[in-house]
């Protein structure tokens, strides 16, 4: 659900939060922040919870994209677009995958029983308890 909307020229504020890991044995609940600032966006999820959980963020991106891993700054172009993904939380492991079995992941599907391969990014963390992450989108059209 969105909780709150703000959007102007210069800024735009996005905070929604779902209840879609309630059911675990230690719920959590996952509200995330999105705040514009020019071609910069500044992504905040925090969770709540009370023990410890294994967390994977997903960026998925299409097929025609190039994608590359450096650390904890993945940068993505496709036609004269750029942007790069950054994992502010030191602890946060990046995991590349493409076209992917075993684990299952990388693919996009554009019509019925046909998958193609397309990388997905996947910021991992470990929290123990309420925890607060966050990731940076720099964008950039050349």
């Amino acid at each position: 659900a969105c909780t709150k909307f703000e959007s102007s020229t210069e800024n735009d504020i996005f905070v929604g939060e779902h209840d879609g890991y309630a059911r675990f044995n230690d719920p959590v609940i996952h509200q995330r922040e999105i705040v514009r600032s020019g071609s910069e966006f500044e992504i905040i999820d925090t969770l709540r919870c009370k023990q410890k959980h294994s967390i994977e963020r997903c960026w998925h991106f299409s097929e025609h994209c190039e994608v590359f891993v450096s650390g904890r700054v993945v940068t993505a172009e496709n036609n004269g677009v750029m942007i790069r993904i950054v994992a502010e939380d030191p602890s946060t492991r990046v995991v590349s995958r493409t076209g992917s079995e075993s684990p299952i992941g990388g693919w996009v599907s554009r019509r019925f029983d046909v998958k193609t391969p397309a990388t997905s990014v996947y910021f991992v963390d470990m929290i123990n308890g309420t925890s607060v992450l966050r990731a940076r989108i720099y964008c950039q059209i050349s």
